[in-house]
């Protein structure tokens, strides 16, 4: 694909979906959304475009000092919105070296931006209204395209069309 002046432009998915730049450098994929074609760690008989499309995951960050990327953690908050801590067995909070009571952290979840239920199912709203004429990615993926991710959609998404090329497992 060229640009209005004629530049080569690589506009691919993974362009900004994946968890490295094109100089290599470590970054958090676009909309938290890792489009790799490499094996899940989740699932060694999927690639992990597979798996971040369909099931949910962690949201991402860079780690500010070694700038490798991991999970997000956030305090969790109980159910009244107050700040959870650790304690031990008799409930006492467990204080760190300075004195200061230690918090429970959690990860923050994204949801999958597909679903097996079908294309029209609230579940694939997340992907398929970016494709819109007014949405984020209008003109990235041809009708054809977008036809055709559709329909698989629409039959379930199977990971393998095909029996034979199925694990074993």
């Amino acid at each position: 694909m060229f640009d209005a002046v004629g530049t080569l432009v690589i506009d691919a998915c993974t362009s900004c979906h994946s968890p490295v730049d094109a100089m290599g450098a470590a970054r958090v994929p676009a909309a938290q959304l890792d489009l790799s074609g490499t094996a899940s760690p989740d699932e060694a008989d999927h690639l992990v475009s597979y798996r971040e499309l369909f099931f949910g995951d962690n949201q991402q960050e860079l780690d500010p000092i070694t700038g490798v990327l991991v999970d997000r953690l956030v305090q969790q908050l109980d159910a009244n919105g107050n700040p959870v801590f650790l304690t031990d067995g008799q409930g006492n909070l467990i204080l760190d070296v300075n004195g200061n009571p230690i918090p429970v952290m959690v990860t923050v979840g994204v949801g999958p931006s597909l679903s097996p239920a079908g294309a029209n199912a609230p579940g694939s709203n997340r992907f398929f209204s970016r494709f819109t004429p007014t949405g984020t990615h209008a003109g990235r993926l041809t009708g054809a395209e977008l036809k055709l991710i559709s329909e698989w959609v629409d039959i379930g998404a199977q990971y393998y069309n095909d029996p034979f090329a199925a694990p074993a497992n």
